[in-house]
């Protein structure tokens, strides 16, 4: 017996995988906007966060600065993954070198950042209090804390690991705003704490090292050889978007 379909019925199904298309194109644009968006935020905020980090000499403020660096780099890397106009195997080859070059960005922060805490750490250096620091780090939270939220959302929506771990990577550094402006009015209240502003960022650093680790060593990707780069490696799925990590660690 032959099935008999409804028209209107057939008619709706068709318009909603329609809308459902439509849908995911504009998000797909927006992720690229939010890459743009995110790219020149880094720039400002990296270069204020180094410039007053190495005047008031706190360390977690300059790891703050290179954190944003990173996020800097790992943007431009996701905006290069939403540019890719071929099929998709081309995207899903951009998705995954992307990734990789994110997790790449994260260890060479982490090894930076700890050493600059373990050099500030043998010279007792103490921070030097600032209304800048203040200021500058509740103006990063206010910016960073929504546009992380903003990465999550579309990441869950075109299901892009490489937009996820940026999005990580944004929460970083508000993170990083939060602990700043915490050890701060610790050591402003009691001077038997400097050293937390060099624990912090020692704290940071190896949380870093982690997500480096699990993105380079646990993805199933050869990215040591050069065909991985070239994008001749077999696709392979570095993260399940359907279901993302609530942490990588």
């Amino acid at each position: 017996m032959i099935p008999i379909v409804d028209q209107g019925e057939a008619g709706i199904n068709t318009e909603q995988t329609s809308s459902s298309s439509s849908s995911n194109l504009n998000y797909l644009d927006y992720a690229l906007w939010v890459c743009y968006v995110s790219i020149v935020t880094s720039v400002i905020a990296g270069v204020i966060g180094l410039k007053i980090g190495t005047h008031s000499g706190s360390s977690s403020t300059i790891t703050y600065a290179l954190e944003v660096l990173t996020n800097l780099a790992s943007s431009i890397l996701v905006a290069w993954r939403f540019l890719a106009k071929g099929s998709e195997a081309e995207a899903e080859s951009r998705e995954k070198r992307a990734s990789i070059g994110i997790g790449c960005a994260f260890a060479v922060i982490g090894c930076v950042s700890s050493g600059v805490a373990i050099s500030g750490l043998i010279e007792h250096h103490e921070l030097e209090y600032s209304t800048e620091i203040i200021t500058f780090h509740l103006i990063s939270c206010c910016v960073m804390f929504p546009l992380a939220a903003v990465e999550f959302h579309i990441a869950k929506v075109v299901k892009s690991s490489a937009l996820y771990l940026d999005a990580i990577n944004t929460v970083a550094v508000s993170m990083m705003s939060v602990g700043v402006l915490t050890v701060t009015w610790l050591e402003e209240w009691n001077e038997n704490l400097w050293f937390t502003d060099e624990a912090l960022t020692l704290v940071v650093s190896c949380i870093l090292l982690v997500y480096a680790y699990n993105i380079l060593f646990l993805s199933d990707h050869k990215w040591w050889v050069a065909k991985f780069w070239n994008g001749s490696e077999e696709s392979r799925g570095l993260l399940d978007m359907a279901n993302p990590p609530t942490a990588v660690i």
